[in-house]
């Protein structure tokens, strides 16, 4: 038989969870957007996805989008979610082979980054993949920015 203070903690316990669990409500939704556009930094918007379960595709586990990406220019991609460990949102940059070239999460490390940047070396069609640790739909937005950077000029011999 449980004890009445054991009772009050596992309560508190479970309120406490439930408190921090966040719905994808439209107010989550602008905060995340929010927290998107201050991280973008001097780059210049491109586009901004909302990341929602309404949106996964694929048995849920994340949503693609279909991308034209320009040689010489760096893409920015900044990431928010509802900051839960274990329902973190990453970002993986595919090419027109599908492979991967870039991601917000390294494996090897297991480090999630909220902010990437990606130098296109190739212009063509990418895919952005959204998705999240735990395999599953939740809240997140995410801001696309560019930059254009202009080839270095090589040294003239004299």
């Amino acid at each position: 038989m449980m004890s009445n203070s054991l009772k009050i903690v596992i309560l508190l316990s479970v309120l406490s969870c439930s408190l921090h669990a966040q719905k994808c409500t439209d107010q989550v939704k602008k905060q995340l957007e929010s927290e998107c556009f201050e991280r973008m930094g001097d780059f210049d918007f491109s586009d901004s996805y909302t990341i929602s379960p309404s949106k996964f595709l694929y048995g849920g586990e994340y949503i693609e989008y279909k991308k034209s990406f320009f040689r010489g220019t760096t893409y920015s991609f900044v990431l928010s979610d509802q900051h839960q460990d274990e329902k973190r949102m990453f970002v993986e940059i595919y090419d027109y082979n599908h492979r991967l070239v870039a991601s917000s999460f390294l494996k090897q490390k297991n480090k999630y980054y909220s902010k990437i940047f990606f130098p296109c070396k190739s212009s063509g069609t990418y895919y952005l993949r959204y998705g999240f640790k735990d395999h599953k739909p939740h809240c997140g937005h995410s801001v696309l920015g560019f930059k254009i950077i202009p080839p270095k000029k090589k040294p003239t011999a004299k």
